[in-house]
């Protein structure tokens, strides 16, 4: 196996990994009548095609806090922190509000090769039943 495959595959398996230690996606369904804040995100994946080596991908994944009090973003970690950076509109949300957390992957830095990619951030909130929310960024790093 060559070491680019190597480091292709592992990366496919990290982020699969890290994405499935966590039972709860955040799409509002796991915490129905619950009181506090309470977040949904729009989407928790997704695919942005194909990324030219040297680009930047970038994707806003949006939320909204459904629950009775303010909602707070408390972290943001990127799994790959060589390559990705994540930030977020709003620290703290008010009941009905929205925000949206962006994330950013530069295709430039060595460790993104040609190939597959993907990319995770873990949100931290004070949601009770949601306190980690895995985003999961996808795609192909074209020459």
């Amino acid at each position: 196996m060559e070491r680019r495959d190597f480091f292709r595959l592992l990366g496919a398996v990290l982020a699969l990994l890290w994405g499935l230690r966590l039972p709860v996606l955040a799409d509002g369904r796991d915490n129905e009548g619950q009181k506090g804040p309470k977040i949904r995100f729009l989407k928790t994946t997704v695919d942005v095609g194909k990324v030219k080596k040297g680009e930047k991908a970038v994707y806003d994944f949006e939320f909204v806090n459904e629950g009775d009090s303010p909602l707070k973003i408390l972290n943001l970690i990127p799994a790959c922190l060589a390559c990705t950076t994540a930030t977020v509109d709003r620290e703290e949300v008010p009941p009905g509000g929205k925000g949206r957390v962006t994330v950013t992957v530069d295709t430039g830095v060595e460790v993104v090769l040609p190939g597959k990619m993907v990319k995770a951030v873990e949100v931290r909130t004070n949601d009770p039943a949601n306190r980690v929310v895995v985003l999961i960024m996808s795609g192909e790093v074209v020459e």
